[in-house]
C-alpha cells in the first residue's frame, strides 16, 4: 500500500479532487454515445436478408430454381445510442463477388434502412447449387470497426423440364411458289411448350440443328420467339422472288425441343409496273453483312414495286455512311404549276387523286405562295411525262448508317433503328417527297420561291394552306384540307417534308423526321402521298360480303357490300359442288355502299347464291377472292366460293 503524505488540509483537499476529476473525465470519454450500423431483421421480416421471387415478400421463397429471377431484400439498423449523421454505405455481394452498393445519408438512432418492393434488388438468376448473399453495413468504417455483416446461404434447384416434341409445319406449304412477301408462318401446337422459336434463312445450311440453339448462320433473316401463338407474321415484308428455308422448335424455359424438318417456299416476283433497280456501292458489297443488308433493301423496294403500277424503270444507288441515320441524294427540274397539274389530271386513277385535284385550282400560280413554278424530282417528272429518261437510268442515291440499324427481323436490338423503315423513308424522298422549306430554312430559297409538289398539300388545323418554317406553327398533310393524314415536322434539323416526331407521343411512321429506336414501321400514309403526287397506287379492295338474304313469298332479296361505280354479278346453282353456276340476270353497277337484286324461285326449290366483283376502280387488286358468301346453314363451300342456301 502506498501511503500518501498528507499536507495541510487546505492543500491536501484540492490535490485529491484534482486526481478524482481526472478519473471521472476518462470514464465519460469511454462511455461516449456512438452510432452502430449493422444488418438487422426488419419488423415483420424473417431475417435481415430475404432471398425471394416476390419483391414484396417478408420471407424467403422456397424452393428456388435456376430459372427464377431472384430479388434481394435487406435491412440494416442503427443499433447504437446516437444518430448517424454522416453518409455511410451498404455493399451487396453474391457468391463472394461484389455486385452493387447503396449510399445512405444518415440514420437516426434505432431506425432501419431497407430495400424491398419496387426498390428490391433484382439479382437475376442463380446457378443450381449452394449460393450466398452477403450484406456489409458501413464497409468504409465511418462508424463501425469492423463493419457489420450478414451472410445468407441458400440452395437453388435445377427445374424438372417436361419432354417436348417437334411441331408440324403448316403454312406456307413446303415447295410452294408465288407466296406473299408478308406470308404468315403457321405450325401445330406442342404439349408443354411455353414458347416457340422460328428461324428463316435463304440458305438451308444456316438453320441450326441443336435443340438449344437460338440463332443460325449469316443468311438468317427471321429469328423470333413466339409465345401464346402458333403463327408468326414478319414485322416487315421480305425479299420477293426468293426461296426461303424455315424451321420451328418448341421451348420450355431455356430448353428447346427437336426442330421440325426444314421446309422451303418461294416468294412471288412483284407485278409488272414500277421497277426500281438497286445499285450496290462498294461500301455495302464489302460489308460482312452485305447479303442481309441487300436482302432487306430489296424487300423495301418490293413494297413500291407491288403497290404502284407505273410503267417506269429507274435505278437507285445504295451506300453506307458513318454518321447520321439516313440520307437521300436526288435531282429535280422546274416546271410550271399548270404543267404539273395537267400531268396529274392525265395520271389520275384513284379516288384520292380525284379529291386532291379538286383542291388544286386551275390557275397559273400555285395556291401555296403564288409562285408559278414547282421543283419536281427526276423520277416523278419521268413518271408524269414531264421529262424522259433511259430505262434503268439512275435517279438518286440512298445513304445509310447500317452500323446503328437492325438489319433484318432477326435483329431486335431496342437501341437500334430499322434498316427496312429507313430505306423506305429515303426511297420516298428519291421518288417524290420533300419540301422546299428545307431550302428556305437553309437560306437557299425564299418563302415566295418555287415549291415542291408535297407543299401543295400542307394545311393548318383550320384547313388553310400553311407554308412556314416557324417552329411554333402546326402543319398537316391533307388532300382536302379537312382530313389530316399526318402532321408535318416543324423542327429545324429535320426535313420539313417529313412527319412530326421530335417531341414523341406519336405512333412511329416511316417518314418521321426523327426515327424511333426499336420501331419497324411499314409504309402507310406515305403510299397515299406518292399516289396524289403522281404515282399510280394499287387500290386493294376486298371481296363483297352479303349483308342480308331474305325471303318474302317466292321472292328472294340479296343485299351485299359494294363500292359505288363497281360492277357485280350474282350467280346461282342448285348444287353446291357444281362447277357450273348461272348468271342471275345482268350485271349490277353499285351506286352506294351496298347493292341488291332479287330472285323468284318456285315452291320446293332451293338455290345457292354467290356474288362476284366484275370490275372496279382502275388499278384494283383483290386482297381476297372476289366472291361474297353468307351461310344460312353449316355448309362448307369450295375454296374461294361463297354460298347462301334457301329453300321453300
Amino acid at each position: 500500500m502506498t501511503t500518501l503524505k498528507r499536507g495541510p488540509s487546505r492543500n491536501t483537499s484540492p490535490v485529491t479532487w484534482a486526481v478524482a476529476a481526472i478519473f471521472i473525465l476518462i470514464a465519460v470519454v469511454t462511455a461516449q454515445a456512438q452510432p452502430y450500423i449493422a444488418p438487422a431483421t426488419f419488423p415483420g421480416w424473417s431475417a435481415p436478408i430475404l432471398v425471394t421471387t416476390n419483391p414484396d415478400s417478408t420471407t424467403d421463397t422456397s424452393p428456388l430454381y435456376s430459372t427464377n429471377d431472384i430479388y434481394i431484400n435487406w435491412s440494416v439498423q442503427n443499433t447504437g445510442n446516437a444518430n448517424a449523421d454522416s453518409t455511410f454505405y451498404v455493399y451487396l455481394y453474391t457468391n463472394s463477388v461484389y455486385v452493387t452498393s447503396w449510399e445512405i445519408g444518415g440514420l437516426p438512432e434505432g431506425y432501419y434502412e431497407y430495400v424491398s418492393g419496387v426498390n428490391s434488388f433484382n439479382a437475376g438468376e442463380f446457378p443450381a447449387g449452394t449460393n450466398t448473399v452477403e450484406v456489409v453495413a458501413d464497409p468504409t468504417e465511418v462508424y463501425d470497426d469492423p463493419p457489420g455483416t450478414y451472410t445468407k446461404t441458400f440452395t437453388v434447384l435445377a427445374p424438372t423440364l417436361p419432354s417436348l416434341s417437334a411441331p408440324v409445319l403448316n403454312t406456307p406449304a413446303n415447295g410452294s411458289t408465288g407466296q406473299s412477301t408478308s406470308t404468315v408462318f403457321t405450325w401445330s401446337a406442342v404439349s408443354n411448350a411455353a414458347s416457340y422459336e422460328i428461324i428463316v434463312a435463304t440458305n438451308a445450311a444456316d438453320l441450326p440443328t441443336g435443340t438449344n440453339a437460338t440463332s443460325g448462320g449469316p443468311s438468317v433473316i427471321i429469328n423470333a420467339g413466339v409465345t401464346n401463338a402458333t403463327s408468326y407474321t414478319p414485322v416487315n415484308p421480305i425479299d420477293p422472288g426468293t426461296t426461303y428455308y424455315w424451321e420451328v422448335n418448341a421451348r420450355y424455359l431455356y430448353e428447346g425441343g427437336p426442330w421440325t424438318s426444314t421446309w422451303h417456299y418461294t416468294t412471288a416476283n412483284p407485278p409488272a409496273g414500277l421497277t426500281i433497280l438497286p445499285v450496290w456501292d462498294s461500301t455495302i458489297t464489302s460489308d460482312p453483312q452485305a447479303a442481309t443488308i441487300e436482302s432487306t433493301i430489296r424487300a423495301a423496294i418490293a413494297v413500291y414495286q407491288s403497290d404502284f403500277t407505273d410503267p417506269l424503270t429507274i435505278s437507285i444507288t445504295f451506300k453506307e455512311m458513318t454518321n447520321g441515320l439516313g440520307e437521300s441524294e436526288w435531282s429535280y427540274n422546274s416546271y410550271s404549276y399548270s404543267q404539273y397539274r395537267a400531268a396529274l389530271v392525265a395520271a389520275a386513277t384513284t379516288t384520292n387523286d380525284s379529291t386532291a385535284l379538286a383542291y388544286l385550282p386551275v390557275q397559273t400560280d400555285n395556291p401555296v405562295n403564288n409562285n408559278s413554278n414547282l421543283k419536281v424530282k427526276t423520277a416523278l417528272a419521268w413518271d408524269l411525262g414531264l421529262n424522259s429518261g433511259t430505262a434503268g437510268e439512275n435517279v438518286g442515291s440512298v445513304l445509310l448508317q447500317t452500323s446503328i440499324m437492325n438489319l433484318s427481323d432477326a435483329q431486335t436490338d431496342p437501341s437500334k433503328y430499322s434498316l427496312f423503315s429507313v430505306a423506305c423513308h429515303e426511297i420516298d424522298e428519291v421518288l417524290a417527297t420533300g419540301s422546299a422549306l428545307d431550302e428556305v430554312f437553309a437560306r437557299e430559297n425564299t418563302l415566295t420561291g418555287p415549291i415542291f409538289p408535297e407543299d401543295l398539300f400542307r394545311y393548318d388545323g383550320s384547313g388553310n394552306r400553311n407554308y412556314t418554317t416557324n417552329i411554333s406553327d402546326t402543319s398537316y398533310f391533307s388532300i382536302n384540307g379537312t382530313t389530316d393524314l399526318a402532321q408535318f415536322n416543324q423542327v429545324g434539323g429535320g426535313d420539313f417534308g417529313d412527319w412530326y416526331s421530335y417531341y414523341g407521343g406519336v405512333v412511329p411512321e416511316v417518314q418521321d423526321a426523327f426515327a424511333t429506336a426499336g420501331a419497324s414501321p411499314n409504309p402507310d400514309v406515305e403510299l397515299t402521298v406518292l399516289d396524289v403526287l403522281g404515282y399510280h397506287l394499287v387500290v386493294q379492295q376486298t371481296a363483297p360480303n352479303f349483308v342480308s338474304v331474305t325471303r318474302s313469298g317466292n321472292t328472294i332479296t340479296l343485299v351485299w357490300t359494294a363500292v359505288s361505280g363497281d360492277s357485280y354479278q350474282v350467280l346461282y346453282s342448285t348444287n353446291l359442288e357444281s362447277s357450273v353456276w348461272s348468271d342471275l340476270g345482268s350485271s349490277i353497277m353499285a351506286s352506294s355502299s351496298t347493292a341488291s337484286t332479287t330472285d323468284t324461285i318456285a315452291a320446293g326449290q332451293h338455290r345457292f347464291y354467290r356474288v362476284e366483283l366484275l370490275s372496279g376502280s382502275p388499278s384494283v387488286e383483290l386482297a381476297t377472292p372476289a366472291v361474297a358468301f353468307k351461310r344460312a346453314q353449316v355448309i362448307t363451300p369450295p375454296t374461294g366460293w361463297g354460298t347462301n342456301y334457301l329453300s321453300q
